[in-house]
This record gives C-alpha cells, structure tokens and sequence, in this order.
C-alpha cells in the first residue's frame, strides 16, 4: 500500500511508512438490527448511511460508500466534501485516488501476458531487466508476492523530496536497484512497493506501450471502467476530488505526489461504482480465465502482521477475517497515497463486496469496512459519540504524560474551552470525550485515529494515559 503519510505513532512523529493497518475499537453507540422494516436489506442500508453520517460528522471521513450483497446495491454515497474551497459535495462518480489498489491491476496485467504466453510468473527478472542485482535469483512470481527482499523504495530517506519529482520508469528503478537488499529471495513476506515497480517496468518491455496505455487498453477499457484511469496532476479530470491531510486540528491540502513515483505501485484512480464493476468482473472470471483468478488469489504467503488465517496473493490479500464473532472469507485490498486512503473488499462466500474511497489521507477504509462489515452481518457494533462536557474538566487531564517504551511524552492542553493532545512538532489534534467512569475516561482525536484512555484513582485523578492505535498500546504516566 503505497503511502507518503501515515499516522501511526513511533515517537509521536508522523512517519513514512508503506503499509498500516488500524482496527480501531468504537464504544458507546450500539447499532442493532430490531427495525420494524420488514426489509433486511433495507435496514442494513438505513444502518450504514447513519454510520457514515456519523463518521462525517466526526471528522474521520469525507468519501464515496458502496455496498453490495448478492448482486444488489444496498448503498452507493458520497459523504463529505471533494472540494473543500469550492464546497464541492463527493458523489458516488466522483473519482479518488487508489493508492496500492493499483496493484491488483498490475498483478492481472502480468498474468494477462502470462496467458499469451508471453512471460510466466516462475521467471527471473533478469530475463527482462539484464542488468538488475541478483536478477537471476529474484522471480516474477517474488515480485507479486513481495517475497523479493529488495529495497523498498518508500523507505528512502529523502522519500518526501524524490516523491515530487517526474521519473521514466527506468530512472524510477535506479533510485532503489542498487540499494541492499533486505533479505535472501523467497525467504519471507514483506510489504514491497519497489517490486510492483518493476512489475510496471517489465509490462511495458513486454507489451511495447507505457504502463498507462496497457491498462487502460487491456483492462480498463475491456471491462467498462470509463471512469478509472492513471492519473495526472497537470491533467483537468471532471469529478476527480481534490486530497486532503491534517495539520494543527485543520484540514489542509496534501503535499503534492508526482505520479511518476508510486507508477505501478499505486498510481491509478476510480470511482466505488468502477471498482464494484472491477469486483465483479473479478469474480466471474470475465477478465481473466478462472485459472489465473485462482492464481491471484491463492495463498503464497502467510501475513504475520494480519493474523495467522491473512496471507498474500497477487495483488491481493486473501484469508479469513474476524467479523464480531463470526469469521469471513475475504479478498482485499487497501491504498494510501499523498491525499487519498481506500480500500475494496470482498467476501466471496457471502456475496458482499464494500468499496470505501476517501480523499481524506488520515481516513482508516480499513476500520470502517470492518465496521460495515459487522452491519451486514448483523454483529453488534458500538460507535462514539461526542459527549457534551463542562470545558472545567479538561483541568484534570492537561499536564504531559511521559511514555516510557518510546522515551517519548505527550501533552494535554487546553485551549479556549477546547482539549488538544500534542504529540510533538506539528502534529496537535483536538480530542474529545466519549465515555466516562468513575476510572476512566475515553477520549478520540479529531481527524486522526488515536483513542485515549485516562485512568484515574479512587479520589477521580487522572493519573495514567493509554494510548490505541490499531492493535497497538502506549501506556504512559502523568508527570506534570
């Protein structure tokens, strides 16, 4: 999943990273499935619109919903804003960057060529790009998988300055081919936004066009997605949405991304309703024969930082996922790019496909398919809701909170009748509570995906911070 910002805390600084994954936990608001409406589908319909106005209405979402279940559209939305400076409202046409969904392209795309028997995926790369390090050794089918070992380009130091520059793709490649390479080939799984780049490199040597002129006439053409595309900043594209990230408690535009950068990795746009199309299209086997379907979907490689039952395809995730207390097979797929965070699942058992597209760049698509996903399958699901507090309060939490596992603090101001947590530099979100006890207090960050938990003695002092993003913790106590 090719990202440029991520926002999860390792010494509370906003980091570069690749991949992320959040399964952020709701509490206080219950949504059950005792509606009068004699409609099953009608209800789930009716529960998800007001999930998702809820999620607008907190400032975790601004985007375009679809849902399916066994071939009806239960709900295709915008929610929020495309254009922020011109008020413009997102529909469901309206077109969002992909980020890494751009993979499951480029991995069909390899295996469109594989049918014409024009590359198999048990080939070394160096068949295609002579003169690539250890080219002998590393495989097309590596590559899919992201077992290669090769440098990971978006761990490059200066990322955020390369990522504004225009790269061929041949330049793309020498900006990592001769950098180490973090394993042995085959050895391991690891998320590898250097190895789709090379996979973009060796279509376009195969086929003889640019990797936008394939795609668009082998697959998006062929499969009626007039509304999808590689995009181009310079480029006016009706109805594509402006991205967004945070800064200081505010919205802000996001920093600008060359697509030339993340190419093949994750340099696509749609809309919900192109990719429902995509889904199905997948699914049925009308893109590609049933045979290579079911080698992109099959299980190479166990996904350690998923789950046991989450392993990797080409170009997909495919495995169980945990749904309340029922288990879901799913196929998959998140994206995060400067802007932009998505995410398209589908759980083929069931029939049920979710596309969730957002030009809000710390939106988790993740969190809310899973939430959605409890919706559907009638799984209880609590939401938070902002509760209305006397701002005296807020005396009892400010101070800094020293957490000792990353040597780092945080701090709790309060200002104009308003509580911000800062965790260093920039990156100051105004929190606000949705539960309270006698010890404890839970808190969630405007905009950003943090929960915080205040503990507090027997006399009702706070004395403790715990701090959830995703399936990780950060406990730290008050010192000031």
């Amino acid at each position: 999943m090719l990202k440029v910002k991520n926002y999860r805390l390792k010494g509370f600084k906003f980091i570069t990273l690749i991949f992320t994954i959040c399964f952020f936990v709701f509490s206080n608001r219950v949504f059950a499935f005792d509606s009068v409406n004699k409609d099953p589908q009608k209800n789930i319909s009716i529960k998800i619109d007001e999930y998702m106005n809820e999620q607008v209405k907190q400032g975790r979402f601004s985007g375009s919903v679809l849902v399916a279940q066994k071939g009806k559209i239960l709900i295709s939305k915008g929610y929020g804003t495309a254009n922020y400076e011109l008020n413009v409202p997102n529909t469901p046409k309206t077109i969002f960057r992909i980020g890494s969904i751009t993979k499951q392209f480029t991995a069909l795309a390899i295996l469109q060529l594989q049918e014409q028997g024009k590359i198999k995926v048990e080939d070394t790369i160096n068949k295609y790009i002579p003169d690539y390090p250890q080219g002998d050794k590393i495989t097309i089918h590596q590559l899919l998988t992201h077992t290669s070992g090769i440098f990971n380009y978006t761990q490059m130091l200066d990322f955020k300055i390369k990522c504004r520059l225009h790269y061929s793709p041949e330049e793309l490649v020498a900006t990592f081919k001769d950098k180490s390479s973090n394993f042995e080939p085959g050895k391991k799984f690891l998320y590898n936004n250097s190895g789709y780049i090379l996979l973009g490199y060796i279509i376009e040597k195969i086929s003889g066009k640019s990797y936008e002129d394939y795609i668009n006439e082998n697959i998006f053409k062929k499969a009626g997605l007039s509304n999808s595309g590689y995009d181009h900043s310079e480029k006016v594209i009706p109805n594509r949405a402006m991205g967004y990230g945070v800064a200081s408690s505010a919205i802000v535009n996001c920093d600008f991304i060359d697509t030339s950068f993340p190419y093949a990795a994750g340099s696509l746009y749609s809309t919900v309703e192109d990719l429902y199309k995509w889904d199905k299209m997948l699914l049925n086997a009308k893109i590609i024969s049933k045979s290579s379907w079911d080698k992109m979907t099959h299980s190479y490689v166990n996904v350690g930082d998923m789950g046991t039952n989450t392993s990797y395809g080409y170009g997909l995730f495919v495995g169980d996922t945990q749904i309340g207390d029922v288990k879901k097979n799913t196929i998959s797929h998140g994206g995060n790019v400067n802007g932009f965070a998505a995410y398209n699942c589908m759980y083929t058992s069931d029939d049920v496909q979710i596309i969730i597209l957002s030009n809000l760049e710390f939106a988790s698509p993740m969190d809310l398919n899973n939430d959605l996903s409890k919706i559907i399958f009638n799984q209880k699901l609590d939401v938070p809701k902002a509760m209305i507090v006397d701002p005296k309060i807020y005396d009892n939490y400010t101070g800094e909170y020293k957490i000792e596992s990353i040597g780092e603090s945080i701090s709790i101001v309060k200002e104009n009748n308003s509580i911000f947590a800062n965790f260093g530099g920039t990156d100051k979100c105004e929190i606000y509570q949705t539960y309270e006890s006698n010890d404890k207090s839970i808190y969630l960050c405007k905009f950003l995906p943090y929960k915080l938990i205040f503990c507090k003695d027997s006399n009702g002092k706070v004395i403790k911070i715990d701090i959830i993003l995703g399936g990780e913790s950060y406990s730290g106590n008050k010192v000031k």
